[in-house]
């Protein structure tokens, strides 16, 4: 006696996992993969042989047993172990609706793929500004050149010369700086043999020099090397390499110009613009220890740290305009305070309790101003707590704008670190190229192998 079609079994093997199946509860869902495989099983007799028939799908197994699930009791489930991506993909392969997914898992399903494609978006987005800003126009003068060279100076995970590009001028930086910071010891200045005091050690100026000069160096071989001119100028990190250099030779021209003028009998208005021009070469000096910034092209917590700041300027007036508001007025409480018992003298007027104001919100504290009267004190406990609440206000925002700037940094880094391996991997024939519109069909005894069923349907 035969059975009837839709009791028949056949096994249906994911990647190796075989799961025996009833026709009858793949007929249920016919516009499915499977569904459509029993269907196409039912009209063709010919495919029937002795046996139940095997029919082999080359994908990942990991979430066949849950589609298989839902084929015999209706209900879809997922798993938190499974790529919510692949899952998505597997459930598009099979022609089921994520919209079948139970209550159960569907909240966090649908969140993990929106993060999931959120990501991917971000990702694909950071490496085409990327792309767009690193692309020299067709036709450029030596484009092979000027592409290699730009790798080398902007591009530290492109090779091991990029890489020690990157650690030589980090080492120039830090030895710049600590030169800056022992300049100013006195025990460092040098003193010749008449009394005359010179501030700059002579050791140390010449390490300076040296820096400036590969500093100099790395500047004017980034600016020939970089696809966009413009663009390289407007740039900010390119701005701080400019500001860290251009104290050194603002200082040492005003000194040729010194030197010129010191056996020179000088007019008095002569001898005012030369003391002039010193005071500018001593507000030169000052900002050459902005020089640390230089550090920020090879530090994402740095330009994070940049672009917080660019990005929450309204969050940091509103937090300057609170604590001008709070200053005003615990200022003028305290010294109406103060006034209203004995005399305290650290309380003379309103701007002068600006400062204890100040570092009374900021729980600074330093101790030099307080109040001595019961109300005194009674606003200085209040300005306290009003200070702490003032400026933890907009903290949040900021730290917010800068844990989003550090992510998309470090997700830049990696996909940019994944496509340079994937380069490498391709020239050295370690990845084979699969060409997905290909399908396979190889037929066994007792076995059918299918990668794409549907075609045979039409």
């Amino acid at each position: 006696m035969t059975s009837q079609p839709e009791t028949e079994l056949i096994i249906v093997n994911v990647g190796g996992n075989r799961h025996v199946m009833n026709i009858g509860d793949l007929i249920k869902a016919p516009h499915t993969r499977l569904g459509k495989l029993a269907h196409l099983y039912l009209l063709r007799p010919s495919l029937k042989t002795e046996g139940k028939m095997e029919f082999f799908f080359d994908r990942q197994p990991v979430s066949s047993a849950y589609i298989v699930n839902y084929y015999r009791t209706g209900k879809l489930h997922c798993s938190e172990e499974i790529c919510v991506q692949s899952y998505s993909e597997d459930l598009e392969y099979w022609g089921v609706s994520d919209v079948n997914l139970e209550p159960c898992c569907q909240a966090q399903y649908f969140h993990n793929r929106e993060f999931c494609l959120n990501e991917i978006r971000k990702e694909k987005k950071s490496l085409k500004i990327y792309a767009d800003e690193d692309a020299f126009e067709p036709g450029t003068f030596c484009i092979n050149l000027r592409q290699k060279l730009w790798d080398v100076v902007d591009k530290p995970q492109t090779s091991l010369l990029a890489r020690a590009m990157a650690a030589i001028s980090i080492l120039f930086i830090v030895l710049s700086t600590v030169t800056l910071t022992l300049n100013t010891l006195p025990s460092m200045h040098h003193r010749y043999d008449n009394g005359t005091i010179i501030k700059e050690n002579i050791h140390l100026a010449r390490i300076e020099t040296v820096c400036i000069g590969w500093f100099t160096f790395e500047y004017l071989v980034r600016f020939l090397a970089s696809p966009n001119k413009c663009n390289f100028l407007k740039s900010i990190l390119n701005f701080i390499d400019l500001a860290a250099m251009l104290p050194y030779y603002v200082s040492l021209v005003v000194s040729i110009f010194d030197q010129k003028n010191a056996g020179n009998d000088q007019k008095s208005v002569g001898v005012d613009q030369l003391q002039n021009a010193r005071r500018i070469v001593q507000v030169f000096r000052i900002m050459r220890i902005f020089r640390i910034f230089k550090l920020a092209r090879h530090s994402t917590g740095l330009q994070s740290l940049g672009y917080t700041l660019r990005r929450s300027y309204k969050e940091l007036g509103l937090l300057v305009m609170f604590i001008a508001i709070g200053i005003l007025i615990f200022s003028s409480l305290a010294y109406f305070a103060e006034k209203s018992d004995d005399y305290n003298p650290q309380f003379t007027s309103i701007p002068d309790s600006f400062w204890w104001a100040a570092i009374t919100m900021t729980t600074v504290g330093y101790g030099d101003v307080y109040p001595k009267s019961s109300w005194g004190k009674l606003v200085g406990a209040i300005c306290c707590i009003c200070g702490v609440l003032v400026i933890a206000m907009p903290i949040p925002i900021i730290v917010s704008n800068f844990a989003d700037f550090y992510r998309d940094q470090m997700r830049r880094e990696r996909a940019l670190k994944r496509e340079g391996a994937f380069e490498r991997a391709r020239r050295d024939g370690s990845i084979v190229s699969i060409d997905r519109g290909f399908d396979i069909k190889i037929e066994f005894p007792n076995c059918l192998i299918e990668l794409k069923i549907l075609q045979l349907i039409k």
